[in-house]
């Protein structure tokens, strides 16, 4: 039959330290538009799932959508950016 060996107690009630990892991917991106200048981009969500990083929201302007996507395309670990962002029209004149 098998004995069981304790392990001295300075092993047994060592605490393992766990440092913080980075952020996830989606998390950086946001954190990266909640920062931005342009207040359009701070409200954008993003998710990641094996290297592809999907960006949601609503924006006033083509322009505002491709701002998101440069700043999207720089985080690490981020290998495709999927767009489901949603250009609002501005109301005619």
């Amino acid at each position: 039959m098998h004995s069981q060996q304790e392990c001295p107690a300075s092993a047994r009630d060592a605490v393992i330290a766990v440092r913080p990892g980075r952020p996830s991917p989606a998390d950086a991106a946001e954190s990266r538009f909640r920062e931005s200048s342009y207040p359009e981009l701070r409200g954008l969500r993003c998710s990641f799932h094996e290297g592809v990083l999907t960006l949601r929201g609503r924006a006033s302007s083509f322009y505002h959508v491709q701002l998101a996507l440069a700043l999207a395309t720089q985080i690490p670990g981020v290998e495709e950016v999927v767009s489901h962002i949603q250009v609002r029209e501005s109301p005619s004149c």
